[in-house]
């Protein structure tokens, strides 16, 4: 049996579909995975489509991944798949898993939801036994115009019994232009991300230590998610010492990988005996520097330490906001005393070089914030202890989201593909807040932010095009300074990333 899986996502780490191609991989299922590497509301050009098309046409089953940034674009390429496939057609992901009707309207034979594991292991077998599959756990099915909904298959409660990701590259191939070509060892290092590091550019690779998440984040897909699993232990963890080995694999496999971003919802939120092994099994095994994410309230100093003895090099704190209209929105309500106070600790390890400055998300766009709510945002990113980075991210309803249906009960969702699938969160709304935020990102001169955010500018020149862009250029040219302060490192930055942005 053939097997092809597409991820569409820009990013290659992709690991639940490495996983899945994994776990069926060991079974002897000839699988091959194409990555697409497509920018949110950008058009897949029709030479890719039939690049795809060709790499497909002998496959008994088709496993497209997405998130709702790529519906439009699935429906594109499923269209054109039937005219040069015979192979089921089955949409996975987490906009399949909150929509599957809608996927299986555009197009899909079948649709995963939820954890696919389980799911597109039974389903394949069935197939290939040639037995009956359309009563498959965690699979709905498409037959004419009845659509067949089966029940969630289980989560995995034991996260070690999975295998590592199938880390290719062979029967992996990447886009490249308008072409679809075989991923090699080259390719793979020149698509991963880069990070600067102390002075030196670093390829980094996504690793994840768990799944689920122990929040009601209300712009987040994971409460949603929990609900459908009512009654099972949602928020797992590979033990510490899966995890060493699944990263050591890899690094021995792929020598280049210099970096591992651990991408969990918070890598703070276990006990701290699990982070004590982790960081003793890694410093011992694999020595690489990190980074990790985490949010106010799982942060714990002697976490923090044993982490960073370790290799702990970058730590990311989720903030989001700090008014009073958004913590309750968010539902989460964390003292901005708290999060000063774990930023004044965060700061101390950053000025001795323990660490990297650390970063802080703000999620901006929020159409319930007032411009008094923004500034008071502005104003406590400004105040926040340096050395620091400030990132901003557009807040964005997606379906599965518990904020999605306050944004629809207010009417401020008129059609789903047009004002949400469309929009790309890490690509915030071009306004006068979100420049002095930009501003504020590159470490430019706090007077500079300051004098722009005053009231009268605020009230007066909030959509002036002139004065945005005049504050993105400012930061721009900011940023050029700092990146040119080392020759070698804006060197070595150039090299690394000339052709991950080409396209």
């Amino acid at each position: 049996m053939k097997v092809v899986l597409i991820s569409f996502e820009q990013y290659i780490a992709a690991r639940g579909l490495r996983i899945i191609s994994s776990l069926l991989g060991e079974r002897g299922i000839d699988v091959s995975v194409i990555f697409v590497r497509l920018k949110v509301g950008r058009n897949l050009d029709p030479e890719v489509i039939k690049r795809i098309s060709m790499l497909s046409k002998d496959a008994d089953l088709i496993g497209i991944s997405l998130l709702s940034n790529y519906f439009v674009q699935a429906s594109k390429l499923t269209e054109y798949l039937r005219t040069s496939s015979h192979a089921m057609i089955l949409w996975g992901g987490v906009h399949p898993t909150f929509r599957p009707e809608e996927c299986l309207r555009a197009g899909a034979d079948a649709v995963c939801i939820g954890e696919g594991e389980k799911a597109v292991l039974e389903l394949i077998q069935k197939i290939e036994a040639g037995k009956p599959f359309l009563d498959t756990m965690g699979v709905w099915f498409r037959e004419g115009e009845k659509i067949i909904k089966n029940n969630l298959a289980p989560l995995v409660e034991n996260l070690d019994k999975l295998p590592h990701p199938d880390f290719g590259p062979r029967h992996h191939y990447i886009r490249v232009g308008d072409d679809i070509i075989p991923l090699t060892n080259e390719l793979f290092e020149q698509y991963l991300e880069k990070r600067i590091v102390k002075g030196e550019v670093l390829t980094e690779f996504y690793i994840s230590t768990s799944r689920g998440c122990p929040y009601n984040c209300s712009y987040c897909a994971s409460p949603t998610m929990r609900r459908m699993y009512m009654g099972q232990r949602y928020l797992r963890f590979y033990t510490p010492q899966k995890v060493v080995d699944e990263v050591t694999t890899l690094i021995d496999r792929f020598p280049f990988i210099k970096m591992i971003y651990f991408c969990d919802d918070d890598f703070f939120a276990c006990p701290k005996k699990r982070i004590s092994d982790f960081a003793r099994l890694w410093k011992s095994q694999v020595g690489l520097p990190f980074l990790c994410t985490f949010t106010p309230p799982s942060y714990d100093e002697e976490k923090l330490r044993m982490l960073v003895d370790a290799g702990l090099a970058v730590v990311n704190m989720g903030i989001q906001s700090i008014s009073e209209t958004a913590t309750k929105l968010y539902n989460r309500e964390y003292s901005k005393e708290q999060i000063m106070q774990i930023a004044t600790s965060l700061s101390i390890h950053a000025r001795t070089k323990e660490i990297m400055p650390p970063v802080y998300d703000f999620i901006v766009d929020n159409p319930y914030e007032s411009p008094a709510d923004k500034l008071e945002n502005l104003d406590f990113a400004l105040k926040l202890p340096k050395p620091k980075r400030i990132k901003i991210f557009s807040l964005v309803p997606f379906c599965g989201t518990p904020i999605y249906h306050r944004f629809q009960a207010d009417g401020l969702i008129k059609d789903d593909v047009n004002d949400i699938y469309g929009c790309d969160y890490s690509t915030p709304e071009k306004n006068l807040i979100n420049a002095l935020f930009k501003l504020a990102s590159v470490n430019s001169p706090e007077s500079l932010t300051r004098l722009f955010s005053r009231r009268f500018f605020v009230e007066t020149c909030c959509e002036s095009t002139a004065l945005i862009r005049l504050l993105s250029g400012f930061s721009r040219m900011w940023q050029i300074v700092q990146t040119l302060s080392t020759l070698k490192t804006a060197y070595h930055l150039y090299t690394a990333t000339r052709s991950v942005y080409i396209d």
